[in-house]
């Protein structure tokens, strides 16, 4: 992913814009916005994936897919979301 610092006053200053001073940075998804939208369905539950893809003591629940059993973020383990977690933080 590329994030881009649009808050700052070198950035407003090339663009024309002005720098909205609220105190917190202002971000901008320059590439990799699928990435960020299917970790946000996937920890927010909107998203099963292969239960496959861990290990079989880290799923706690499926759901049948047509392609074979598939497993959204609260249906792992909690030691499973964890490692998951670790692996992956946003």
């Amino acid at each position: 992913m590329i994030i881009s610092d649009r808050g700052n006053a070198a950035w407003a200053k090339a663009n024309g814009r002005s720098v909205y001073d609220t105190g917190e940075p202002t971000w901008a998804c320059i590439d990799g916005k699928q990435r960020i939208t299917t970790a946000r369905f996937w920890f927010d539950d909107q998203l099963a994936v292969p239960a496959s893809w861990f290990p079989a003591e880290h799923v706690a629940t499926t759901e049948e897919a047509g392609d074979g059993p598939c497993v959204r973020f609260s249906g792992l383990t909690r030691p499973g979301q964890l490692q998951f977690e670790r692996m992956a933080t946003l």
